[in-house]
């Protein structure tokens, strides 16, 4: 039975660090770039639209509005990218912590207590549930939280137009 907890508690470590490094993985490399994708389209169409309102008709090249705009909200925003740069930062040290306990774990159970962890075994097992786990979320991802939409795309040049006219 005492096996059987140390074994569960080490599954439980090594599911956790495998997790977590999969969804930062995930998120880096998939997720933020979807969405900085969805962004940017967002944003040209915002653009779009608001290079063709009224309020520039008598303005008679219009795709230098638009280029302005364009440059303007393309410029790489320093502080997003400082706190984007330091949340890495700090995914990468809990990453590294949590593999210092699953070391820390091992070391305790094989050094200190003399028993064995069928590693394998253990191994295995969390690598399967990873990859179901994984091929779900991405399924969710792609199929159901990239094609959710919390605000109209037009809802920032209409509440733009509105309060131009309103001035």
């Amino acid at each position: 039975m005492k096996e059987h907890y140390s074994n569960l508690f080490f599954s439980i470590t090594l599911h956790i660090c495998l997790l977590f490094t999969f969804l930062s993985a995930f998120f880096w490399l998939v997720i933020s770039k979807t969405e900085t994708r969805s962004i940017n389209r967002e944003l040209e169409h915002a653009i779009n639209k608001i290079k063709n309102m009224d309020l520039f008709k008598n303005i008679p090249n219009r795709k230098e509005i638009k280029q302005y705009l364009i440059d303007y909200f393309s410029e790489q925003n320093k502080s997003r990218q400082k706190n984007n740069d330091l949340l890495f930062t700090m995914n990468i040290c809990i990453i590294v912590l949590l593999f210092i306990v699953l070391l820390a774990v091992v070391y305790v159970r094989v050094v200190i207590c003399k028993e064995s962890i069928s590693v394998y075994e253990i191994i295995i097992e969390n690598i399967l549930i990873l990859l179901f786990v994984g091929a779900l979320e991405y399924f969710f991802f792609q199929n159901i939280a990239s094609k959710y939409v919390p605000v109209e795309p037009s809802y920032l040049t209409d509440s733009l137009e509105k309060y131009i006219k309103n001035a």
